[in-house]
């Protein structure tokens, strides 16, 4: 296991098989498809292991508080954890986070087709290109927490009704058209309960 403990502010210890090490230039990505965490030195340098950690080999302690044993199954929920104790491969107290160009960010899409009921999952994909075969219920899953915003591309067709079940959504843009293909450019946030955007373009092909 990979143990991170917070000690105090910007001040972190990584611990695996008795071996300890503190850096203040540690990097750390996610991947959310193999669950898998990578910590490097800003150099590109790994650190402990080149192959990384699944998410489940990683622990975390914040040793300014309660300093009890905290686990994970999604690299996610490690990685807000993370933020919140202003983990120092993110960034220093007050800072803001790093900036993403938008050459860097690659999505994953999702080809189905779907009728009654369907999920949405919003860690798994971000562009979900749906073919209706029956009038269908939608439904967002890992939507956002705290502060995050979550967005997605759902790509629509098929002669039949759409639902959304979530409250607190709201429609605009063009009417669906099921004999085309619609993107539905999808917005999620949080203000007391989910509330989110659902912009509806017509499209003539896929």
């Amino acid at each position: 296991m990979l143990e991170i403990r917070k000690k105090g502010v910007k001040n972190f210890e990584h611990v695996y098989n008795s071996y300890k090490l503190t850096f203040s230039d540690l990097r750390i990505a996610f991947n959310g498809t193999t669950q898998n965490v990578l910590i490097t030195r800003e150099n590109g340098a790994f650190v402990i292991k080149r192959e990384g950690f699944n998410v489940t080999e990683v622990s975390v302690y914040d040793e300014t508080g309660a300093g009890t044993e905290e686990t994970f199954v999604n690299v996610n929920t490690l990685a807000n954890r993370l933020i919140e104790l202003g983990y120092i491969a993110f960034y220093e107290d007050g800072d803001n986070l790093p900036l993403t160009t938008e050459n860097q960010i690659k999505g994953k899409r999702l080809t189905a087709t779907v009728s009654a009921t369907y999920n949405i999952d919003l860690n798994t994909d971000s562009d979900f290109h749906l073919t209706m075969s029956a009038d269908t219920a939608f439904t967002f899953t890992n939507t956002p927490t705290g502060a995050q915003v979550r967005r997605c591309k759902v790509r629509l067709t098929g002669e039949f009704a759409a639902t959304w079940t979530q409250a607190g959504l709201q429609i605009f843009g063009d009417d669906y058209d099921g004999t085309k293909w619609n993107d539905i450019l999808v917005e999620m946030w949080i203000d007391g309960t989910i509330k989110g955007l659902l912009i509806y373009q017509q499209r003539e092909t896929a």
